[in-house]
């Protein structure tokens, strides 16, 4: 079973194409699962390259975008399936990006977030100034809903920063928020849009949700906000003003110590300075 995802044009007028095709084990318990597949056209149509992803990668479809060096960046999720108590099988997930070269050679991809059962990035953009910005879905998995999930990426796939947001509805009771799709605009802000849920005393629905934010991931512009390490362990992390001049607040919060602790302090670009 294939399934097309995306489609976009690389350097040449060669077409990058992403989606994924059905892997499903042998045995008497078959299980399902998907893996990535990317595809390199020539104009007339020609197969030049292709790459597959492992099947732990689910990237049904994958979603991708072409880079400025002729390579693609590309978004998903890493799913673990875990067997529970009377044999049924849950999956859980973290959010994947992976960034292939010109030839869809892997260059280096990445798996973050919590484990949960719904984390995931669903699209991702190129930055004019180098770096990516990956939106998706960020589930705690600590009975909270998940909420819209924003990554920056630096141009070698490490993270600069990461923002969550919370659908507002005027619905009391539980709250579902995602993220679907990224723009960026030609003032280097972002433009988001995706979907909120709601459940209210067993009535649900569903609202189109868009958000704009500037070149930091703040709905108002130059907000000073806290941080929250997303981090498979129980550890708060917060840093005011954000960003900073001259001081820097931290304020970490663990449940365990925490022996050797380690902060890096980067600049607006995203570049490391201690």
């Amino acid at each position: 079973s294939l399934t097309a995802g995306s489609i976009d044009r690389a350097s040449f007028n060669r077409l990058v194409i992403g989606g994924s095709q059905a892997v499903i084990s042998a045995g008497p318990s078959p299980t399902f699962a998907s893996e990535g597949l990317v595809l390199m056209i020539t104009p007339s149509g020609k197969l030049m390259h292709q790459y597959k992803a492992p099947a732990a990668y689910r990237l049904s479809p994958l979603r991708l975008k072409a880079t400025s060096d002729g390579g693609v960046v590309m978004v998903g999720s890493h799913r673990r399936p875990i067997t529970q108590q009377g044999g049924t099988v849950r999956l859980l997930e973290r959010g994947y990006v992976g960034k292939l070269n010109h030839e869809l050679n892997l260059q280096w991809d990445l798996v973050t977030g919590i484990e949960a059962p719904y984390t995931y990035l669903t699209d991702v953009a190129p930055l004019p100034n180098g770096g990516y910005l990956a939106v998706g879905s960020f589930d705690s998995n600590q009975f909270q809903p998940s909420r819209g999930w924003m990554l920056r990426l630096n141009a070698n796939g490490s993270v600069a920063w990461q923002r969550q947001f919370q659908y507002l509805s005027i619905s009391s009771g539980m709250v579902i928020s995602r993220f679907e799709r990224v723009a960026i605009t030609p003032g280097n802000q972002f433009v988001v849009a995706g979907w909120g849920e709601f459940n209210t005393f067993g009535n649900s629905g569903q609202n189109a949700w868009i958000i704009k934010t500037d070149s930091m991931g703040c709905l108002v512009p130059g907000c000073a906000v806290g941080l929250r390490e997303l981090t498979t362990k129980s550890v708060y992390l917060k840093a005011w003003p954000n960003p900073a001049s001259e001081m820097l607040n931290v304020l970490v919060k663990s449940e365990k110590p925490l022996h050797g602790a380690q902060f890096r302090l980067t600049d607006l670009m995203g570049r490391t300075q201690r």
